[in-house]
């Protein structure tokens, strides 16, 4: 019976979005945080369902855990990183024109974008680890932890688990909060 509601469910999810989106793998689940949504494509009259990766700086600024002060720091810092991840390459699927000219030398706003993420990691300094994995990885705070802190095996209902150490996440958060204190004094935010 559970399954017969189930599959009902299903069949009017994909009425309502067309095919269900593809889910990451279990071992990517574990290090990051995904949240199901929709999207209107271009000449579609239906939303699209869509899987996104959670921004984790994002989701701890609105649930209070940073103060606006270092999401702002985290916030412009990521944008900057974002920039430098970019290909110089022009994609063959981008017909348009594109608006930075290359010669052979690396294009200014490049430069300046590796100048700021410099920046802003040589202001976090002994901190980079948890920054890194929390700011550029998006990995969650529990995922970090996990890395950082190293984890126990506990019984729970007498099957074996796997736990974060006791008190890991908040020394993690902790840890990321002084990063971003760092990172908005360099940027004077």
């Amino acid at each position: 019976m559970a399954n017969a509601k189930k599959s009902a469910k299903r069949r009017g999810q994909i009425a309502a979005f067309g095919e269900p989106p593809i889910l990451p793998t279990n071992e990517v689940q574990h290090f990051h945080a995904y949240r199901p949504t929709s999207i209107k494509v271009d000449g579609n009259k239906q939303p699209r369902a869509v899987i996104r990766r959670v921004v984790i700086y994002r989701e701890l600024h609105d649930v209070g855990k940073i103060s606006e002060r270092h999401f702002k720091a985290a916030h412009h810092y990521r944008n900057y990183f974002d920039m430098t991840e970019r290909s110089l390459t022009k994609s063959c699927l981008d017909v348009g024109i594109r608006g930075v000219k290359l010669d052979h030398d690396i294009s200014a706003w490049i430069i300046d974008a590796q100048r700021v993420v410099a920046d802003g990691l040589r202001a976090v300094g002994s901190l980079y680890d948890v920054f890194t994995l929390i700011i550029e990885n998006d990995m969650t705070l529990n995922a970090a932890a996990a890395q950082l802190h190293g984890t126990r095996d506990v019984m729970v209902k007498g099957k074996p688990k796997v736990r974060v150490k006791s008190g890991s996440e908040q020394i993690v958060l902790l840890e990321l909060k002084f990063a971003l204190e760092r990172l908005a004094s360099v940027y004077d935010l």
